[in-house]
């Protein structure tokens, strides 16, 4: 009969023993999404502020586009400042490609510090 309740104890103990790494397991995988979402939460953040920059400074090649459309007296300075706005256009454009791949690769670094449990920098 006593080595009924062995068995007994060792059944709990291992049940226990199970349940809590179930719960651990359960905790970790809840802080890591949690983590994940709030590293996303932010890098969007940050975009939507370059984003905003990014308006202001299409505003500003437009209007100096208009202006200068405006003001001009023959083909040539209408070709010019068309020439001049896409050249301001592909350079914008190229800068915001290189924002993008920042934000890429913050993220994924990021989400290699969670995946490591390598404490954020």
């Amino acid at each position: 009969m006593s080595d009924f309740h062995i068995h007994d104890d060792d059944a709990s103990r291992l049940a226990a023993e199970n349940a809590r790494r179930l719960t651990d397991s359960g905790r970790n995988a809840l802080q890591f999404s949690l983590e994940l979402q709030r590293a996303m939460i932010e890098e969007m953040a940050r975009a939507s502020g370059e984003i905003l920059e990014r308006m202001h400074v299409e505003i500003e090649i437009t209007s100096e586009l208009v202006a200068r459309v405006a003001s001009a007296h023959s083909i040539r300075e209408l070709a010019t400042a068309y020439n001049d706005c896409t050249q301001h256009q592909a350079e914008a454009f190229r800068i915001d490609s290189q924002l993008l791949m920042k934000h890429g690769q913050r993220l994924c670094d990021r989400t290699s510090r969670l995946l490591t449990g390598t404490a954020p920098t």
